[in-house]
């Protein structure tokens, strides 16, 4: 077994800073998807609140 060089530790290092921000990207994309989620919920019972017993 070889020691990794200079060259390779960088590559590696790109390599898995690449993933974290992949990794960082999709984290933010499914929290931002979740509190859509959340916020579609409570306009839409807000909507049914403010409708509710007014004949609307």
């Amino acid at each position: 077994m070889t020691h990794p060089t200079a060259g390779d530790k960088a590559i590696c290092k790109a390599q898995l800073l690449q993933l974290a921000r992949e990794i960082e990207i999709e984290t933010n994309i499914r929290r931002m998807e979740i509190a859509r989620e959340r916020f579609s919920l409570k306009t839409d019972s807000v909507v049914v609140e403010a409708g509710h017993g007014r004949g609307v």
